[in-house]
C-alpha cells in the first residue's frame, strides 16, 4: 500500500505520521487489495479536519471527518474507512459472484460446466430423501410448498400438506412446526 500523507496549514510530525499509518493498518487488515492511500489533514482555526482517497482495484473510496481534534478526527476517519471497506468487500464477495465461484470449483475439481440453481436442485432432490417436504421447505426458505415441490423433483405428500395446515392453522411459526416434525418422524 502506497501512503501519501499531507498536510494544509500544518506540518506532519513524526507522531501524527505513525498515529495515521497505526490507523490505516486495521483498513488493510480486512482488505489487502488497497492500490494506494492519499490522506489530508487541514487545520482552519477550530475544525481538524482529515481527508482520505483509497485507491481499490475498480473503485475508489474516500472519506472525511471533521472534528475539534485532530486525533479524534483520524480515528472517526479510520472507522469510516474501515466499514466502507468491510461493505465493499461484502458486496464484492456477496452472492452476485457465487456463480463464478462454483464454476471455478467445478473446473478445478474436473467437473462439467455446472450453475449454482442446479445445485439447488440437487440439494433438494437430497434432502426429500431424508426429510419431508415441509422441513425441506422451511430450509430452502420458500413460502409455497409447490416451489419446494418443483427442487425436490417429486409431488407433495397428502400428509405434509395436512401438517403444512396445522402448523398455520394453531398459529404456531413453521420452525415449531419443523421442530415437531422432526421429533415425530
Amino acid at each position: 500500500m502506497n501512503l501519501s500523507l499531507s498536510g494544509h496549514h500544518l506540518d506532519i510530525t513524526p507522531a501524527i505520521r505513525a498515529y495515521v499509518i497505526n490507523k490505516l493498518e486495521r483498513v488493510t487488515r480486512h482488505f489487502d487489495h488497497v492500490i494506494d492511500v492519499n490522506v489530508v489533514l487541514s487545520v482552519d482555526k477550530l475544525r481538524q479536519q482529515v481527508t482520505a482517497n483509497l485507491h481499490i482495484r475498480g473503485k475508489e473510496i474516500h472519506a472525511e471527518c471533521v472534528e475539534p481534534d485532530m486525533y479524534a478526527a483520524i480515528d472517526a476517519l479510520a472507522d469510516k474507512l474501515d466499514r466502507q471497506v468491510v461493505k465493499y468487500k461484502e458486496k464484492r464477495n456477496g452472492s452476485r459472484h457465487a456463480p463464478v465461484a462454483v464454476k471455478r470449483a467445478a473446473s478445478a475439481a474436473g467437473l462439467r460446466p455446472l450453475k449454482l440453481h442446479g445445485l439447488r436442485h440437487g440439494a433438494g432432490s437430497l434432502l426429500a430423501r431424508e426429510a419431508d417436504a415441509v422441513a425441506v421447505q422451511a430450509f430452502l426458505g420458500h413460502s409455497k410448498l409447490t416451489t419446494t415441490e418443483r427442487y425436490m423433483h417429486a409431488k407433495a405428500r397428502p400428509d405434509d400438506l395436512a401438517r403444512l395446515d396445522r402448523a398455520f392453522a394453531f398459529g404456531s411459526t413453521l420452525g415449531d412446526e419443523v421442530q415437531i416434525l422432526g421429533a415425530e418422524s
